[in-house]
């Protein structure tokens, strides 16, 4: 239990501070290409930082370690094997909810592919530059997985330019790549509300590389921002790109603005020292020396071991008639401030 609870804490923490580098530093200062990389860097990092233990030499005192000592009561309420069992059973319940939670995670995922996988079958194909395109009544909002486009059957001939446009893109820059990536991300970190922070971010930065590739092709801004408000709603898996995932009044104002921001070198140099310091911090753990006691051993051994004669005398106080030992010491006393010859 303490080695899950502690996982779930560090991946908290990592997510955090990856999320609040991403807003403060990455999003304003970098190109979406560099935002893109580092939401997918930093949902990988969240998983694996935790699971990396670098040991850390702590210098430690020389001392001698006493035993601990338990006193039990003669009570039969307590005792230190049945609190272990209690702690073990606790620790097993904790790590049978989390699989448990992860496996229907993992279910649902595998239940997506299915969905696609009969659209794909049922669905009427046809190839547009290399690129499949299915079409079927299932299908209200148009989506891409991989090398498919998915659009409905009646879809506007005005409309279709546009959204194979839009579609090729998130093909020809492997966006569904990264969703599925970040989807196998979220089947074990499905506690972490950074990990669904970061994903959300990637996706509308898949939606601003789209557009701006659309755009760039001759598409008029006005009617392509009426082509997405006609196609909000519709079936779409959500482990595919969709043209409606990211519709808001913030990417119509980046369409209107396409100067593609260049990723400044200090935003990099800032990335990567903190990038590095969040590793230190979750990553490397304490090591602290074991104590030794063999100088301390040895001075005593020195002390015991002497070539002074060792007598017994009989301890009258005891019932039997055991000799104590004692040295005698054969140092004559000297005294400060007087002269022994007058004592």
């Amino acid at each position: 239990m303490t080695t899950l609870l502690g996982y779930i804490t560090e991946s908290l923490i990592c997510g955090a501070l990856f999320w609040l580098l991403f807003k403060l530093v990455v999003q304003s200062g970098g190109s979406y290409g560099f935002q893109r990389g580092y939401l997918l860097i930093a949902s990988l990092f969240t998983v694996i930082f935790p699971l990396i233990n670098v040991p850390v030499q702590q210098t430690s005192f020389i001392g001698l370690s006493i035993p601990e000592l338990l006193v039990y009561g003669s009570g039969t309420g307590y005792s230190p094997s049945s609190t272990g069992f209690w702690q073990n059973i606790s620790g097993q319940g904790w790590g049978i909810l989390f699989w448990t939670i992860s496996s229907l995670f993992a279910v649902n995922f595998v239940f997506q592919q299915l969905l696609l996988l009969i659209v794909s079958l049922n669905g009427e194909k046809s190839r547009e530059n290399g690129i499949i395109v299915i079409k079927s009544n299932k299908i209200s909002s148009p989506f891409s997985f991989f090398n498919s486009i998915y659009i409905h059957k009646g879809l506007s001939e005005s409309f279709l330019k546009a959204i194979l446009y839009h579609e090729s893109s998130h093909i020809q820059r492997g966006h569904s790549f990264d969703i599925v990536l970040i989807s196998l991300i979220k089947i074990v970190q499905w506690f972490n509300p950074f990990i669904y922070f970061l994903r959300k971010s990637l996706i509308s930065v898949h939606e601003y590389q789209a557009d701006g590739d659309v755009i760039e092709r001759g598409i008029n801004i006005e009617e392509y921002q009426t082509i997405i408000l006609n196609l909000q709603f519709g079936f779409s898996p959500s482990v595919t790109n969709r043209l409606h995932n990211s519709l808001t009044i913030k990417r119509f104002k980046k369409m209107e603005n396409l100067i593609k921001t260049r990723t400044s070198f200090g935003s990099v140099l800032i990335v990567v020292l903190l990038v590095t310091a969040i590793f230190a911090v979750i990553s490397c753990k304490n090591k602290k020396e074991t104590p030794t006691v063999t100088e301390q051993t040895q001075s005593e051994d020195k002390l015991i071991d002497s070539d002074k004669d060792t007598y017994k005398v009989p301890d009258e106080t005891s019932d039997n008639n055991d000799a104590v030992p004692f040295t005698v010491v054969s140092v004559k006393p000297t005294f400060n401030g007087g002269d022994e010859n007058d004592f």
